[in-house]
């Protein structure tokens, strides 16, 4: 057992944090992993102001018997997840390549609340959104440069490629890395589906001011974006 701040205890040395910024993928992999025995607690932070490692340590301890926590960056302070991270098992970061695509479709999520299909209608998408999430990106790049232990996951091997077999490869490589074993079955095909790809072409079709977002942050079709945010 490991003693924290504000003398709470916490023992995460048998858990996995998947941790994401996200738009990322995170609740597909965490369903995934549930699917296969491997118990995900999804966002145990969302709504709660988390602000310190007690407070955090107390919703773990009341949360149930769980492999892993599924996390989003901004659920809770930084030195917060920091702690955390210091006392997990295992950690999955789970990012993309593509930083402005993430941001595109949290803007998009945000003001629709279409959370996991894009809406037939997109408003116009606030900037400040889109530039927000990906300073967010930047900022848990360099959190976890602290963690090299850490598996790094793309959303573009996971989700983002047109090929079953090459998702069900990259979801083979994280359950050796937590010592699941991967049965394909219906359930992991049908959430791994390329079938369920939202075609960016089509999305940004819809987008009122997607010119404007190019001219901001250069085009989402590319995976590096200018520095200036």
């Amino acid at each position: 057992m490991k003693m924290l701040q504000g003398s709470c205890v916490l023992n995460l040395s048998d858990k996995t944090i998947i941790f994401s910024v996200g738009r990322c993928g995170s609740t597909t992999l965490g369903m995934l992993l549930s699917h296969l025995g491997y118990q995900c607690l999804f966002e145990p932070f969302k709504l709660k102001d988390v602000h310190d490692i007690k407070q955090a340590a107390e919703i773990l301890d009341n949360s149930g018997n769980f492999s892993c926590y599924k996390t989003l960056y901004y659920q809770a302070e930084e030195e917060v997840y920091k702690e955390l991270l210091q006392r997990s098992g295992k950690i999955i970061y789970l990012k993309r390549k593509n930083e402005l695509q993430g941001g595109i479709s949290r803007a998009i999520v945000n003001q629709t609340n279409s959370w996991h299909q894009h809406p037939d209608k997109c408003p116009e998408l606030n900037l400040s959104i889109i530039n927000h999430h990906i300073k967010e990106c930047r900022k848990s790049d360099r959190l976890m440069e602290q963690f090299p232990e850490a598996m790094v996951v793309h959303y573009e091997t996971l989700m983002g490629c047109n090929h079953l077999r090459k998702r069900l490869e990259v979801l083979g490589e994280i359950c050796s890395f937590l010592g699941v074993s991967l049965v394909e079955d219906e359930r992991i095909s049908m959430l791994l589906s390329p079938a369920l790809r939202v075609n960016p072409e089509e999305v940004y079709s819809k987008i009122p001011n997607i010119k404007q977002i190019e001219q901001r942050f250069g085009s989402p079709y590319l995976a590096d974006f200018p520095l200036f945010l």
